[in-house]
């Protein structure tokens, strides 16, 4: 016989339950204070199995992320012991999402975790010594970011498919190959096509096709913060 399809409203629980929103729960090696970090959730969002056991068709658990992005919000303790009483380090992540991310495997899936919570435990420097920026990118990272894509240092590729990511962005090829400069009269519909200014000043186009410097002598891509120019749809 198949369990329940739906949630069930927690009212039900707190019939019999009430008190847990109004002390510290101590049970099965997880300390949680309820009033604070579950008073408006659904009791099975947690406790999935409880009373139809082996019956639940979903079974829902708590999941660490969850509960450090509510901490990290509210710059609460994200030390493990201030919520966690029982089981060392390699125990805790052997079991939910984590045993994924930290994993024997865990070089080619660590990504597919919340990356705003790797920094309870990992130091920027830990992300950059393999992909050499600071992870998560900073909140302007996309206005940014040419100057760490077009570094020789580069490591863009580790994460993201380079046709996909940026050039279905940009709209063209990124970052340009060699050949582009002869070629790009070719791609550029004007000196105000927008697709350009995403990255380039005005003055870029202008040095070569008004002030005729030497190509390669003007600005090119900007190394710092890209003006406040619309970004055009590809």
């Amino acid at each position: 016989m198949q369990g329940p399809g739906t949630r069930i409203a927690r009212e039900r629980c707190l019939d019999c339950h009430n008190d847990v929103l109004e002390r510290v729960v101590d049970a099965k090696g997880t300390r949680i204070r309820h009033g604070e970090c579950a008073k408006d959730a659904a009791c099975d969002t947690c406790h999935g199995t409880a009373a139809h056991g082996s019956a639940t068709r979903w079974v829902r658990q708590p999941v660490m992320d969850d509960c450090v992005r509510c901490h990290l919000s509210r710059k609460a303790s994200v030390a493990c012991d201030a919520c966690h009483t029982e089981k060392s380090s390699a125990q805790r992540l052997a079991a939910g999402p984590w045993q994924v991310t930290h994993g024997a495997n865990w070089r080619k899936t660590h990504g597919m975790g919340d990356i705003t919570v790797c920094s309870v435990c990992h130091p920027q420097s830990k992300c950059v010594t393999c992909h050499g920026t600071p992870l998560p990118h900073a909140e302007d990272f996309g206005r940014t970011h040419g100057a760490s894509a077009t570094s020789p240092e580069q490591k863009c590729d580790g994460c993201h498919d380079r046709k996909v990511f940026c050039t279905g962005c940009h709209g063209i090829e990124m970052p340009h190959p060699a050949t582009f400069l002869a070629g790009h009269s070719k791609i550029a519909k004007s000196r105000q096509d927008k697709s350009c200014l995403k990255c380039h000043y005005q003055d870029d186009c202008d040095g070569c096709h008004e002030k005729h410097t030497h190509p390669g002598t003007t600005k090119g891509t900007l190394k710092g913060k890209l003006p406040d120019i619309p970004a055009a749809t590809p």
